[in-house]
């Protein structure tokens, strides 16, 4: 895909307290990064500014991801927290190469509103951008937001429904744009033409109980299709850690189920996409309004038949490409099993994975709002 040259710097900002690396399956930094590659792919420098929290404490030390024709590859910046007001990140400004701020810079803060305020102070020439994912503003007052905002120059949403979700909390402040940018797909690192699938039904996701992992163990149940099922993922992102309460009940409601229901833990992210061609169907559960389900779209990417609940910004990203019902309804979720289990896995593959959003459509939205 080639893109209008571009002569822009994009920083993306991931909060460092978010335990995000190369290790796990952020999304916050899975987006950022994707975005970062089409960029660069447009001749534009920047930068992602990642945490590493796990490893280093509480005062992380944040790797910069430079593009590799550029020397300092590893330039290594510092954040320090601070225990002031709300338990809020306080950007404390450090050096960066002499070239790395001008005034066609874009700052992205990935679900950081607390510091839009200061990177805008710290770093006059550029424009500052607020990306959220997910509700997490909601953790603070309607005051502190609405203040952060009069210094951004616009607010990006992962979906319809986070946007509005938010306005209606927040209010909109004068001066300020606020776009909607969907996520994309990556198709090739998940279809694989022909690939027969190995168990009726997979999972992959964090076992919590807002993931809805029990209504599908439930559900398969009384699903007589149902054989074989592979719940990917753990109720954290690293191997070794210990089973939660809520992992361990659903591994004993699974031992009393008559389908073999296999844990495979937590998994590196470059094993999820065969994991989930395996499947004759994929399982999105989740009970909790997901801002914008990117397993949907992983999903969807394999070519695999998809079944997910009806919540949040799930119908934004799945479309009339998923079969739905409603959240904590475990009857309904069984009805969508047996009806998709009745299809062809592969039937209309092609025609499925041709119809999907990809990170080129997404990063030409960020340029248009960035343009404004």
């Amino acid at each position: 895909m080639s893109y209008p040259k571009s002569h822009t710097s994009h920083w993306h900002v991931v909060a460092p307290d978010e335990e995000v690396s190369s290790r796990n399956g952020s999304a916050v930094l899975h987006v950022a990064s994707h975005l970062l590659r089409c960029h660069l792919s447009a001749s534009g420098t920047g930068f992602v500014v990642s945490g590493v929290d796990r490893d280093f404490g509480l005062v992380p030390t944040l790797q910069i991801l430079r593009r590799p024709s550029r020397r300092n590859a590893d330039t290594f910046l510092s954040i320090g927290l601070s225990a002031a007001g709300l338990g809020k990140l306080n950007y404390r400004r450090v050096a960066l190469p002499t070239d790395a701020e001008t005034d066609s810079t874009a700052i992205v803060l990935h679900n950081l509103p607390w510091l839009v305020e200061s990177f805008a102070k710290a770093h006059p020439s550029a424009r500052v951008y607020l990306y959220l994912h997910n509700s997490v503003a909601r953790r603070s007052p309607r005051w502190l937001i609405r203040r952060a905002l009069r210094s951004a120059r616009g607010v990006f949403f992962v979906s319809d429904f986070l946007r509005r979700e938010f306005v209606e909390r927040f209010g909109e402040v004068k001066g300020v744009t606020y776009d909607t940018i969907h996520h994309g797909v990556d198709v090739g690192a998940y279809f694989l033409a022909d690939e027969p699938p190995e168990v009726d039904v997979v999972y992959v996701g964090r076992l919590i109980p807002e993931k809805g992992v029990h209504d599908l163990v439930s559900a398969v149940q009384s699903v007589d299709a149902i054989a074989a099922v592979r719940i990917v993922g753990g109720s954290t992102f690293y191997r070794g850690d210990p089973l939660s309460d809520y992992e361990s009940s659903l591994r004993d409601m699974a031992s009393a189920a008559p389908a073999t229901i296999e844990f495979t833990g937590p998994v590196r992210p470059h094993e999820v996409p065969a994991l989930m061609r395996s499947a004759r169907v994929i399982a999105v559960p989740s009970r909790w309004a997901e801002p914008a389900g990117l397993v949907v779209l992983q999903a969807l990417a394999t070519g695999r038949r998809v079944v997910a609940s009806r919540t949040g910004g799930i119908p934004e990203l799945g479309g009339d490409l998923v079969e739905y019902f409603a959240p904590g309804d475990v009857d309904g979720l069984a009805k969508r099993l047996r009806e998709a289990l009745a299809r062809d896995p592969l039937e209309d593959a092609s025609h499925q994975v041709r119809n999907l959003r990809s990170w080129d459509q997404a990063y030409r939205d960020l340029l248009k709002c960035l343009a404004v």
